[in-house]
């Protein structure tokens, strides 16, 4: 008898090489049943319409090597796909909530595909859309298969974010370019960039620079203004934001490592220190700090963090319960309430919004301003209740990728957590009414860095982070398990052809050219 594998890996590799299957999948798609030869000698790819912005012809170039890796192929009999026209309507502002919806057609009678986008946002997921229509079988030619080929699509979710640490682990620039690239292979938008920790302080500010000097885990392991840009422009240009994150007042030993007087004196703890929020001096510090911050990062968004703050530590500075009683604070969660308000408002005077961990709602409750939005950690009844409470939130609790074993599994044997993270989803079977469910604006896939660096990064990440980007960008009803697997598999093999360590999700075999497995 025939096991699932192997059923799994006959349907990859009868699927995969001989029809391309699109990651994550359309909103809407019908195909024919015929097949278009592509000779790259002959095909070519142009803007059409009034809009060509420096964006969309940067990513033509970029596509057409992604499409034709091989070189010129091989020949194939039969009509020919002599190219594909963009149209994006206009050049707009990268913004959270962008349009990114697009129409794509192949095997139109002009002989040519035709991709129209409002935006040049959209324009860019229909190439990756495009791209993954291409195929490349064993004989070494190009085709598409199943036209003619009508795709209508947008995202689900407005936040498709993959969270990256570089504080418990350094991530070479030329990392975490590469990390970019690949995630516009599954249409992630957001880079939460968790910038530093109580381990390492990275970045190099002109206005603080001691705090990398003696933060950082080595002098070369830093991040110059320059690279900062370079990163953030890299990503504009792939249509995702960089969303950095400075966690305070807890995870802020490395802040202390240069400028001690930040952080509450607590001498006898066990535990790491946490900022003292009861200076005025700490507040004008961090005014300084966001205001060069929030120009390296164009985002409106800068992530507070908020997360895991010891009261202890706050309890054992009597500076700290002199100045609670002097201003009629009885206990220390509405410390923790003051002081993430400062920095909520630090921000707002800066033009930016802020992001927060949900602690910052599940213990303090303050009135979070209306463009404040939370990370939640915590089960979907967070989720819930924030989004009945107007508070904007993105969910990632399900979507941990340093968690390696699935829940309630006895045997690991070709088990993995992508499955979990297929079937997780922030709205999942609850009745929200449009207005809460515009609070709910997607969810996050996290890689916290305590055991990963470059070395291990891709066969951790990929593809269980494309399991999650399926989620988020498709409809809520593609959530068939099986029926996902072998294009899974193929994903993960086209990664691994444009060059991404990621890691197998069952016994197969990529072959050199073939975006199966």
């Amino acid at each position: 008898m025939r096991t699932l594998i192997q059923i799994i890996v006959a349907l990859c590799f009868s699927h995969c090489i001989y029809g391309a299957q699109v990651w994550p999948q359309p909103q809407g798609l019908t195909a024919g049943s015929s097949v278009l030869a592509v000779s790259p000698s002959e095909f070519t790819m142009s803007c059409v319409g009034t809009s060509c912005s420096n964006v969309l012809k940067s990513a033509l170039l970029r596509y057409a090597n992604l499409v034709f890796f091989a070189g010129q192929g091989q020949p194939l009999d039969g009509p020919v796909l002599l190219g594909l026209d963009v149209n994006a309507s206009a050049a707009t502002a990268l913004e959270i909530g962008a349009d990114e919806s697009y129409t794509l057609s192949v095997g139109n009678a002009t002989g040519r595909a035709l991709l129209t986008a409002n935006t040049e946002w959209g324009a860019l997921r229909g190439l990756e859309t495009f791209s993954q229509l291409i195929d490349y079988n064993a004989q070494g030619q190009y085709f598409v298969n199943g036209t003619p080929v009508f795709i209508s699509d947008f995202p689900r979710f407005q936040w498709r974010g993959l969270l990256i640490d570089s504080a418990r682990h350094y991530l070479p620039v030329r990392k975490i370019l590469n990390i970019i690239d690949t995630m516009t292979y599954d249409k992630l938008n957001i880079l939460h960039w968790h910038v530093v920790d109580d381990e390492s302080f990275p970045i190099v500010s002109q206005t603080y620079p001691l705090l990398s000097k003696k933060g950082a885990w080595a002098p070369k392991a830093v991040y110059s203004a320059e690279d900062v840009n370079r990163i953030v422009q890299h990503a504009y240009e792939r249509g995702i934001t960089v969303v950095p994150e400075f966690d305070t007042p807890g995870h802020a030993s490395s802040w202390g490592y240069a400028y001690p007087s930040l952080l509450a004196n607590c001498p006898n703890a066990t535990f790491k220190p946490v900022m003292n929020p009861t200076l005025e001096s700490t507040y004008d510090f961090l005014t300084a700090f966001f205001t060069e911050m929030s120009t390296l990062f164009p985002s409106a968004y800068i992530h507070l963090g908020g997360d895991e703050v010891r009261w202890l530590c706050w309890q054992q500075d009597p500076t700290i319960a002199t100045w609670m009683a002097a201003h009629g604070m009885t206990d220390y969660v509405q410390l923790y309430g003051y002081y993430e308000q400062r920095l909520e408002n630090i921000l707002a005077s800066l033009g930016k919004s802020a992001g927060f961990w949900d602690s910052v709602y599940t213990v303090q409750q303050f009135n979070l301003r209306p463009t404040s939005m939370l990370t939640v950690a915590s089960p979907q009844s967070v989720v819930v209740n924030a989004s009945r409470d107007s508070v904007n939130n993105v969910w990632c609790l399900p979507f941990y990728l340093d968690r390696q074993n699935p829940d309630n599994v006895n045997n690991y044997l070709f088990e993995d957590i992508w499955k979990q993270m297929y079937m997780a989803d922030p709205v999942g079977n609850i009745s929200f009414t449009p207005k809460e469910l515009s609070h709910v604006w997607g969810g996050e896939a996290q890689m916290w860095g305590e055991q990963v660096d470059e070395t291990c990064f891709d066969t951790r990440v990929w593809p269980r982070a494309s399991a999650f980007a399926e989620r988020m960008w498709s409809a809520q009803i593609v959530n068939n398990v099986p029926a996902a697997t072998p294009r899974l598999g193929a994903q993960r093999c086209r990664m691994v052809r444009r060059g991404v360590q990621a890691g197998p999700i069952y016994p197969d075999y990529c072959i050199e050219g073939s975006v199966g497995g």
